[in-house]
């Protein structure tokens, strides 16, 4: 079996790193402020973002001391691009989920950490 396919559904298999990819599916977002939101260690959050990053979910940018995640929608893993447009679709009739990733966002910190 492909190596990078089962790459990409093990990092889908976490609730946290779903709740992070919903939130990016939305907005950018700094790492501070994902961490805040999910109320994860900074470490913990880290850890999410690098398999998620590895499985070619998403993408960071350095902003002055920050870091910055956003969704990569350039991915090179193709089994990373199609489910991303999947998640959106599925995240979109999912009510509850959508109430929830709303809500994490409205937890979003009025200051960059």
């Amino acid at each position: 079996m492909d190596n990078q396919l089962v790459k990409t559904f093990k990092a889908l298999g976490d609730q946290n790193r779903l709740n992070i990819l919903a939130m990016l599916l939305h907005e950018p977002l700094f790492v501070c402020e994902i961490s805040q939101m999910l109320h994860l260690a900074f470490s913990t959050t880290s850890q999410h973002l690098t398999i998620l990053r590895n499985a070619g979910f998403i993408i960071d940018t350095k902003e002055g001391r920050w870091v910055k995640c956003d969704i990569d929608y350039q991915s090179s893993n193709p089994y990373a691009q199609s489910l991303l447009n999947l998640l959106k679709q599925w995240l979109d009739k999912e009510v509850s989920f959508k109430q929830g990733i709303e809500l994490l966002l409205t937890k979003r910190p009025e200051k960059t950490c």
